[in-house]
């Protein structure tokens, strides 16, 4: 019995420093500013590039017709870097793949205050994405709406991909003048027009 005991004991304590181990390194990869990876991008959801390009028309439109208007829009810096597809050969801070960098599941990018970024930050590995709220007029409706240049390292083939479902974080929503934000997971083809500029519309929960 107390061989028994003796057994279990050790296998309790080998657990506990198991999952302690585990624990430490998450908070170390958080602290030194790593990025814990994501799923992989399987079964998202493919968004229809015809219906993003219909509201992009509405929004852009000059037409009295009610339609979209954009609410509120920040440029935002953020690192690049995912682990999301496979045999990336690129050597992005927050991983081998293109796509926005999200840390613990939570996207914290960081209000720039204009469309320039600085050179410092660009050699820091920041990046920047033109990030808005849109809303139907008729219906009240909210979407995310991003701006990219075409070879934004945050997209993979023309499209802007989210594998899971992911808030902003608290300094996010204060830019932003929100209680909640949620970005669907999903897959989101960008539509590009002559000039070079990207948006695409991302679904999501705003409060």
């Amino acid at each position: 019995m107390k061989y028994l005991v003796l057994v279990l004991s050790i296998m309790l304590l080998a657990l506990v420093a198991c999952n302690e181990e585990q624990e430490n390194l998450v908070k170390e990869q958080v602290a030194n500013n790593e990025r814990i990876e994501q799923p992989k991008s399987g079964d998202l959801k493919i968004y229809d590039k015809g219906e993003i390009q219909e509201i992009l028309t509405s929004l852009h439109s000059n037409s009295r017709v009610p339609g979209w208007w954009e609410k509120v829009k920040k440029w935002v810096k953020e690192h690049t870097g995912t682990h999301t597809f496979d045999n990336c050969p690129y050597s992005n801070p927050c991983g081998p793949c293109p796509g926005m960098c999200i840390i613990g599941g939570i996207f914290d990018g960081e209000d720039n205050g204009s469309n320039n970024l600085s050179q410092a930050d660009y050699q820091a590995g920041l990046r920047l994405m033109g990030l808005s709220i849109v809303v139907n007029q008729q219906t009240g409706q909210e979407k995310l709406l991003f701006e990219f240049d075409q070879n934004s390292e945050f997209l993979y083939n023309g499209h802007l991909y989210i594998t899971q479902d992911t808030p902003f974080s608290n300094q996010m929503l204060g830019y932003y003048n929100s209680n909640s934000i949620v970005m669907k997971a999903g897959i989101y083809p960008v539509v590009f027009n002559s000039t070079g500029k990207g948006e695409t519309l991302v679904d999501a929960i705003i409060q």
